[in-house]
């Protein structure tokens, strides 16, 4: 998957209909943070009272003004050697790797689902030299995992990427696990993790990107929609959930109001030919 700055245009060529998976709890890891303060390790998974834990090492929550989203973002470390993809429940038999995880459980069957997730390289700063992300899903019901690879970015600017996997027959709950993959002493750094799902997949022709700005925004932003013909503007929040539509007419820059809640909003456009897109903005 290709990956893009926070301030580019994040755009998956896909058309929502509807969502009914909840979402991922404290993406940003503020409870997390709260619960382990500045650089603390994070405890083994089930071991505290919130969503992310540990598998095999830890991975320190970070509250020094760095993060994408809220106060808060996970370090991950490797140490030694390489990362199996081992999978969890269990262990890879060693240590010096950080491997956190959390369990998403009220999927449907047979269902298409987007993860989006920024990640960094924060420990720069201390040497940690940046390789690759490995995430990974496995499915609760039956164990069969499937890892993702990502280069990580090669600074402390933040940078998205998306996951998308289907359940099976029988699989409604999936663990989503977040590790570094490389030489030793490599890092990556995690924010601002969440889902929606997919009922209608569209391969559209080649949509030139609405550039939308301000992003992050205190909620008036200004679309330009670069040259397209786009007939309707439909807005999801986080949980994929439609929280305003408009329609568009022979307009060529649009003034848009997000809703007074802050979060992460998807931005959905629809052409008069049928094509659509969806980009991610930020409000503060």
């Amino acid at each position: 998957m290709k990956h893009l700055s926070l301030l580019s245009a994040f755009f998956l060529l896909i058309g929502i209909q509807h969502t009914t998976a909840q979402s991922i709890v404290d993406g940003s890891f503020e409870s997390v943070g709260s619960a382990t303060g500045n650089n603390g390790p994070i405890a083994p998974y089930n071991a505290l009272s919130v969503t992310w834990g540990a598998a095999d090492v830890d991975g320190e929550c970070f509250n020094d003004g760095n993060a994408l989203l809220g106060d808060w973002y996970v370090d991950l470390l490797q140490n030694a050697g390489q990362n199996p993809n081992s999978a969890y429940p269990g262990s890879h038999g060693s240590t010096g790797y950080d491997r956190i995880i959390t369990l998403i459980k009220g999927l449907n069957v047979n269902t298409t689902y987007s993860i989006i997730f920024s990640h960094s390289s924060q420990l720069n700063r201390f040497g940690y030299q940046p390789d690759q992300t490995l995430a990974q899903i496995q499915s609760v019901q039956t164990g069969i995992m499937t890892p993702y690879l990502f280069p990580t970015p090669n600074s402390n600017v933040w940078e998205q990427d998306t996951i998308q996997f289907s359940t099976d027959a029988v699989t409604d709950s999936v663990y989503l696990l977040f590790s570094p993959l490389g030489s030793g002493n490599s890092c990556v750094s995690i924010d601002d993790v969440h889902f929606m799902s997919i009922e209608t997949n569209i391969q559209s022709a080649s949509f030139p990107t609405p550039v939308v700005y301000p992003n992050p925004s205190n909620g008036d932003l200004r679309i330009d929609l670069a040259g397209n013909s786009i007939r309707t503007l439909r807005v999801f929040n986080a949980l994929g959930e439609l929280v305003q539509q408009r329609s568009i007419s022979s307009l060529s820059i649009l003034d848009h109001r997000l809703p007074e809640t802050a979060g992460v909003y998807l931005l959905q456009f629809e052409t008069e030919d049928g094509r659509m897109g969806l980009q991610r903005v930020i409000r503060n």
